[in-house]
């Protein structure tokens, strides 16, 4: 999914493409006359490709189409879940899915409740809807936990607290009445410019490898498909597919060019690993072009390598507005309908976040430009997913009373702690500065935007401190044990060039015996989320993120500067990056004595750091990527050609 696609697809236009769509498909339902109680596709005895048989068989063309789209709950009022409101969005017809972003776990289930429900109560053959949402994280909801991003994750280096988190955040989802995620990205940080970095286990397809499986595996469970998902699983997706993560000069969406074999022994290892090993239920392809092919019309990929190679069974869920950029940003189709046929006669299954282009299905079969029998094949995929998730066997509906013994539990709490903790990097510590002794200490500046501020990232439901604990907290709550005084003083914003901060903070570490300066990114949060207790204007300062690309790797804004300010003071400096994509910082590694990367270390990050600091917890976090000296040194993966060392002229280099 991708901010940007506001910035093409408005609201308005969506909910008018999506009203034509439901007019177009529904079908009469003035009765329902079939008793579905004994049909076979009722029967959980059954093979699940006998009863995806029977449904089929079924279903009129409408029927199957309707499966070959989603809709976003925003299409639907907040407060009006009333049966017209709910005819008006479905249209007497079953889809294939519906996500559902940035409501509170109570709406959250309200919402749900009321979608399974209509379709229930309203369609003739009761086809259960997929719940689908992010789980990049944690839920896009606003009170369920929220662990480290997956930069973060990646520096732990450890697979098994990956599947016990995923597990976790299953158990939350399920809790609330999703069934589909849409995670992990399995996308690798080869590019630091790109914005998206920070949704990236590594740089490495190896360890992205290990890490996507660990948190399939603990998602979806290790015996999926064999058995139906468990009652406290997700359904997960691959995404997204493929060599995404190396845009011509890093930026999101532009075009990437390469060969073959580096594509399949990097690009495409994770995605087959998931696929072989995992079984991963669906994939979700990319947005922009490899070699001038649009990954949502390329069928080399999505049919002849996933389908015909791999033996992928599961659907293939486009990124949102994936399908009509064929036509509108790629220019390959003239029209929206062709956009359409490219893609289902490419292997894209389910069409998202609306029907936007999949609404003129029906006619491109009619006209014979489309065989029945792929749309047949594609509603069969989706049909398959739901029968493995165990739809249309066990209750879809979710219960406000499930809430509190699932959601944000103490289990759930210490493991984002446990990741924190075990993602922190010591980059540097001369002469042994940390730990810092708090009984020896008797007074901390503590400088920085980042240092009173919780950073949690992208694809998070919120950015407002009461979510989460701040490095300050983290220091306060080591202050109640010990007698040392912290002064804080922000110094200045992520960015911009106002300075007018810098004098409170210098002033404050003059006064102290060590100062810790917090600096670093902050992230848009995709799912709509406000930093800072309500102030939205923090929305428009990110600094990374999906579309947040840069052509420079130094720390945002003057930040640096006040890092040199406050060393200037000759005093003990510490500093702690809070990050979503590394920083090119040549100065501060040879001047600052400890240097600690934290990346975005989610909710519990600031007790995290603090004990590092503090030297409870030991920093044994590595990094998953490398750090370049300059953009200009990009890229500087580890896995380099030996021909690509090289020398570069220094004159005129400052």
């Amino acid at each position: 999914m991708n901010a940007s696609l506001k910035r093409v697809y408005d609201r308005s236009a969506c909910l008018v493409a999506f009203v034509f769509l439901l007019a177009f498909l529904a079908p009469a339902h003035s009765a329902f006359s079939q008793n579905l109680k004994n049909v076979p596709y009722r029967d959980a005895s059954l093979p699940v490709e006998k009863r995806v048989d029977d449904l089929l068989a079924r279903m009129t063309l409408d029927e199957k189409i309707g499966q070959l789209h989603q809709m976003p709950r925003r299409a639907l009022p907040k407060n009006d879940l009333s049966k017209p409101a709910l005819d008006k969005l479905f249209g007497g017809i079953s889809v294939g899915g519906m996500s559902v972003f940035d409501l509170t776990p109570e709406d959250l289930i309200r919402h749900v409740n009321a979608a399974q429900d209509y379709v229930k109560e309203n369609t003739q053959l009761d086809i259960p809807l997929l719940i689908i949402t992010e789980t990049l994280h944690g839920l896009i909801s606003p009170g369920t936990t929220i662990y480290p991003q997956t930069i973060a994750q990646g520096a732990t280096w450890d697979p098994e607290l990956i599947e016990l988190m995923a597990a976790q955040i299953a158990r939350e989802g399920r809790a609330l009445g999703i069934n589909q995620s849409l995670s992990p990205m399995v996308t690798m940080a080869r590019d630091p410019r790109w914005g998206r970095v920070e949704e990236c286990f590594s740089e490495c397809p190896t360890l992205v490898s290990a890490m996507a499986l660990a948190y399939v595996q603990g998602m979806q469970g290790r015996d999926y498909p064999a058995k139906r998902l468990a009652d406290d699983k997700l359904l997960c997706m691959s995404k997204v597919l493929a060599a995404y993560e190396i845009p011509r000069a890093g930026i999101n969406l532009a075009g990437s060019s390469l060969g073959e074999r580096e594509l399949r022994s990097i690009y495409l290892v994770p995605h087959e690993r998931l696929v072989k090993e995992g079984h991963v239920a669906s994939i979700m392809p990319s947005y922009h072009c490899i070699d001038g092919v649009p990954a949502h019309a390329n069928r080399w990929i999505l049919t002849d390598v996933i389908r015909g190679e791999w033996h992928f069974d599961g659907y293939i869920y486009a990124d949102w507005g994936g399908v009509g950029r064929n036509h509108y940003f790629h220019k390959v189709a003239a029209t929206w309908e062709e956009a359409a046929r490219m893609a289902i006669m490419a292997g894209m299954d389910m069409e998202a976040p609306t029907g936007h282009c999949y609404v003129h299905l029906k006619k491109l079969v009619e006209d014979g430009r489309i065989p029945i029998e792929v749309i047949n094949t594609s509603a069969r995929r989706v049909l398959r997913a739901k029968f493995c998730a165990g739809l249309f066997d066990v209750p879809v509906n979710a219960s406000p009373e499930d809430i509190k013994p699932n959601v944000q539990t103490p289990e759930h709490v210490a493991t984002a702690r446990k990741i924190a903790e075990e993602s922190i990097v010591l980059l540097k510590n001369d002469n042994n500065l940390l730990p810092l002794d708090p009984a020896k200490i008797k007074k901390i500046a503590l400088v920085g935007p980042n240092a009173d501020q919780v950073q949690f990232g992208d694809y998070s439901a919120v950015k407002d401190n009461k979510y989460g604990v701040t490095v300050k907290e983290g220091l306060e709550a080591w202050r109640s044990k010990h007698p040392f005084q912290i002064t804080y003083a922000r110094g200045c914003h992520w960015v911009g060039s106002d300075r007018s901060g810098f004098d409170a903070a210098v002033a404050a570490a003059r006064a102290s015996d060590v100062a810790i300066v917090v600096v670093g990114d902050t992230s848009m949060c995709i799912g709509g989320g406000v930093a800072g207790g309500g102030d939205r204007a923090m929305n428009t300062l990110a600094t990374v993120g999906e579309g947040y690309d840069r052509t420079s790797l130094t720390i945002p804004g003057v930040q640096e500067e006040l890092v040199a300010a406050v060393q200037a003071t000759g005093k003990p400096v510490v500093l702690v990056l809070i990050n979503g994509r590394p920083f090119a910082i040549p100065r501060l590694k040879q001047t600052i004595p400890a240097i600690v990367e934290a990346f975005y270390p989610g909710q519990e990050g600031g007790h995290a750091i603090a004990d590092v600091l503090f030297g409870k917890v030991n920093p044994s976090g590595r990094l998953p990527l490398g750090i370049p000296q300059s953009v200009g040194h990009v890229p500087c993966t580890y896995d380099y050609h030996p021909g690509d060392i090289g020398t570069y002229n220094k004159r005129g280099t400052p």
